[in-house]
């Protein structure tokens, strides 16, 4: 696929209005049923704080693409400008002492060909908002299949690139990343995978 079409898919995930409800998968995990995070017609406005930034943008305007809810918000800082936006269709409420928390996945987009997914921590706060605690970087132009939570683990199960695929590819090596929520530090910290 070419940096043009790679860049017009973009722009098709970003302002397509397709309607239609995701399928839910399951592979055995014990996975959270997913919850509308604020993209409901009633939504709380949600606050997203620029991954590597002080920059906090407002995502409110609504969008679908294949079957999948999103919000959406531009910014600008500096010189620099882009768009960010929140996978609404798959988020999990989760239990333990990360009880009541949200996790969802973002991704950012800097006008390039790259999309920047993370995977995202938030809350509702009394004023009525969903507050942003924390994001960990999962990948560029990667694909987010579903979250889970084992215990006081976090799983986001994706498709990335493989080492011999070229970045315009789909995506096609299957992972599953680890993370734990570090309250003290307000961080998402990846779990280390042991080597086979």
């Amino acid at each position: 696929m070419s940096n043009a079409a790679l860049v017009a898919l973009l722009s098709l995930i970003l302002t397509a209005c397709q309607h239609g409800e995701p399928e839910p998968e399951s592979n055995g995990e014990q996975v959270l049923q997913p919850t509308a995070l604020a993209c409901g017609e009633h939504a709380a406005e949600l606050s997203l704080q620029l991954p590597e930034s002080e920059l906090l943008l407002t995502l409110s305007e609504r969008t679908t693409w294949d079957g999948r809810n999103f919000l959406q918000g531009d910014f600008t800082q500096d010189e620099v400008r882009g768009r960010a936006i929140l996978d609404c269709s798959q988020t999990l409420v989760l239990e333990g002492e990360a009880r009541g928390l949200r996790l969802a996945t973002f991704a950012v987009n800097y006008q390039g060909t790259g999309l920047f997914w993370y995977l995202g921590l938030f809350r509702d706060n009394s004023a009525g908002t969903v507050e942003h605690l924390a994001s960990a970087f999962l990948g560029d132009r990667i694909k987010v299949q579903q979250l889970s939570q084992q215990d006081d683990r976090l799983g986001v199960e994706l498709l990335r690139h493989g080492e011999q695929q070229a970045m315009a590819d789909e995506p096609a090596e299957k992972a599953l990343l680890w993370f734990h929520w570090q309250a003290a530090s307000s961080r998402l910290e990846p779990v280390l995978q042991k080597q086979e």
